[in-house]
């Protein structure tokens, strides 16, 4: 999202100018300078910003912490700046607790993928280069920045997925197989019904026909927020087997992790791609669960959606769901 926005931003200045070269790789990336300029920006002290990552000297350089703070200037000052409530981290810790709690008896139902036909062998061949493709264009036209959002990373699940199945490895198949699937859902419910309406909406009245066609129908940002969700969908039709625990467990690590990194190195950054997910109010805790939330919902599903494909019709699908909806825990 970044890194094509930044494209956004550049189009009057300098058409020519890629976003590549006015944002450093990710390896290059330092928080310290963007955090002062945050801070200033809040006028709070330099040193009630202090993070792990600045704290060892890792610091953004000054034209790039400029850049970011001006562009996520849009989010409410409240959502960027300040300590965190309470109640969002209490939740996240009992999150990381269950998550814990669960791995044993959810690495019980591992099972790899069977190997799939020559037919779809070269069905996933096609969408891995198609997925490849997708990023390399990214790369060379956007930008590496967006590698940091949700929306990049389940689309680089789901083109891992299809080299995997390619390639035969059954078992990082079958670890990909709910993460793909629910990140791209994910992606596309809370990219048209929250961050894009609420982009919208706390931007000036005068830009939001701009924001509206550069966010919603460039054609890259229509793939990775549309054509994702069909796209992770077929590479599961090939084989459509049903979801146990251990799914749920690795999409609840894959949140975990994202969270973590998004609140541990992305938001003392400056980048708030997702406003929602901010710490810094007591309703953060209720997002948090919500998403817990909508992924068990994926999963359920995801896995009537099998049953259904498996019976035949909807209502045996249900029946059969119903029946067997326990035995997967």
């Amino acid at each position: 999202h970044f890194g094509s926005s930044c494209r956004f931003n550049q189009r009057k200045a300098n058409p020519s100018e890629s976003c590549s070269s006015s944002f450093p790789h990710p390896a290059r990336m330092t928080i310290a300078d963007t955090t002062e300029a945050a801070a200033a920006a809040a006028d709070v002290p330099l040193k009630a910003k202090a993070t792990f990552l600045q704290r060892r000297g890792l610091v953004l350089p000054a034209s790039v912490a400029k850049q970011t703070e001006n562009f996520f200037r849009f989010v409410p000052k409240e959502l960027r700046v300040g300590p965190w409530s309470w109640f969002p981290l209490i939740t996240l810790i009992a999150i990381f607790l269950v998550a814990a709690i669960l791995a044993v008896p959810a690495l019980q139902g591992y099972q790899p993928m069977e190997k799939s036909s020559d037919f779809h062998f070269w069905c996933r061949l096609v969408g891995w280069l198609y997925g490849m493709g997708v990023m390399v264009y990214m790369v060379k036209y956007v930008g590496v920045w967006p590698m940091v959002s949700w929306t990049v990373m389940g689309w680089m699940v789901t083109t891992l997925r299809y080299g995997a199945g390619t390639l035969g490895l059954v078992g990082l198949q079958r670890v990909l197989t709910f993460p793909s699937l629910m990140t791209n859902t994910v992606t596309v419910l809370i990219w048209y019904t929250v961050l894009v309406p609420g982009i919208i909406l706390m931007s000036p009245k005068k830009a939001r026909n701009k924001i509206l066609n550069d966010w919603v129908f460039d054609w890259f940002l229509a793939t990775i927020h549309g054509v994702n969700w069909p796209f992770c969908i077929l590479d599961w039709y090939f084989q459509p087997i049903p979801l146990n625990l251990f799914d749920l467990w690795v999409s609840a690590l894959y949140c975990v992790a994202y969270i973590s990194f998004y609140l541990g190195v992305l938001d003392p950054a400056g980048v708030h791609l997702y406003f929602i997910l901010s710490p810094r109010k007591w309703w953060g805790s209720l997002v948090y669960i919500g998403i817990v939330g909508l992924v068990v919902a994926i999963w359920y599903g995801v896995n009537m959606a099998q049953a259904w494909i498996s019976a035949g019709t909807a209502a045996d699908a249900a029946a059969a769901l119903a029946a067997g909806g326990t035995a997967a825990f």
